[in-house]
């Protein structure tokens, strides 16, 4: 099934690619090109030899920051730390292929940084973008950030840049503690904060984190959406495979990625949520009766960055050790 499913999602990646193979769509239905996703697939196109489209990718990139450092959302709305944090991840991992990557990844380090204030805390410039429920994101995912300025730093040797990010991460854990140890959020989102603490090396607390979260998981591996949810988000269930391979939990790992594979349509891509009726979990009982439970993921849309935690955890799987 997995050799299939890999060269059909290769194949919805070359479909679904925008600007001359600039970088990746949104979804299949939403056709403008994504920088976010189009930043942190490049690491991924790299691990399974797909190199000019990765630099066709970087490149497209480099050219569209802004003069601030900054890159903005897949409309040109408003620049985004997240975002931003993203194409970082792509254009380290190129650095070594294109090296004039390295004068735009230092703007865009400086320019996260221009963000942080004197509490180690992230502001986002239009800070409404988070919205009202916390629960379903909030800027704890700032921590996937975080990983690709550790590894610039040592390249480029600034310890400074470490530092900061250590702060940073001391302010999400000192004051978000209890979202992140509890399954708290939408589990694409969450599952952000858990790789981002173990790509930074705080894996005690991610290992913490998904002790109790095993109990959102249904006996064909499948991954409550949120808490209180019969439903799968595609990526997360991809997500949190990679993050118990990484965590060497290779069992629970195997399963999650053999249900998220099974989700694949024809063409290669995912939707961003199934129902799947096997739960066993439904924690809050009394909404359910009201029925008040949260909507789906973008339910008739293949999106962009299911493919890309695919080729993620296949890699993560095909070249486990322990």
């Amino acid at each position: 099934m997995n050799d299939k499913c890999f060269d059909n999602a290769i194949k919805w990646i070359h479909n679904n690619t925008a600007c001359n193979n600039g970088g990746i769509v949104v979804t299949d239905k939403q056709r403008q090109l994504y920088p976010e996703v189009t930043g942190y697939y490049i690491p991924s196109l790299l691990n399974y030899g797909e190199k000019e489209l990765a630099i066709s990718f970087a490149k497209y990139l480099c050219e569209t920051q802004k003069e601030d450092g900054s890159w903005y959302d897949s409309l040109g709305n408003n620049p985004f730390i997240f975002d931003t944090g993203q194409i970082l991840k792509g254009l380290v991992a190129i650095r070594n292929i294109l090296p004039e990557v390295d004068e735009h990844i230092i703007k865009g380090i400086n320019w996260m940084f221009s963000n942080m204030n004197s509490d180690g805390r992230l502001v986002q410039p239009n800070d409404e973008m988070w919205g009202k429920d916390k629960s379903i994101c909030n800027e704890l995912i700032h921590i996937y950030t975080l990983s690709p300025i550790l590894e610039a730093a040592k390249v480029f040797n600034k310890p400074e840049w470490e530092a900061k990010v250590n702060k940073i991460l001391d302010y999400y854990i000192d004051n978000y503690r209890d979202m992140i140890v509890n399954y708290s959020m939408f589990s694409h989102f969450y599952a952000y904060v858990i790789e981002g603490l173990i790509d930074c090396g705080r894996e005690s607390l991610a290992r913490e984190a998904m002790t109790d979260f095993c109990k959102y998981v249904s006996g064909n591996g499948a991954v409550c959406a949120y808490n209180d949810v019969k439903w799968v988000c595609s990526t997360a269930c991809f997500q949190f495979a990679i993050i118990w391979y990484k965590l060497k939990e290779k069992e629970k790992a195997d399963l999650t990625y053999q249900f998220a594979c099974s989700l694949q349509n024809p063409s290669g891509g995912w939707y961003g949520s199934y129902a799947d009726s096997k739960f066993k979990v439904f924690t809050n009982r009394i909404k359910a009766k009201l029925k008040l439970t949260r909507g789906m993921y973008l339910v008739n849309e293949e999106i962009s960055w299911a493919v890309k935690f695919y080729l993620d955890a296949k890699y993560l799987k095909d070249n486990y050790s322990v």
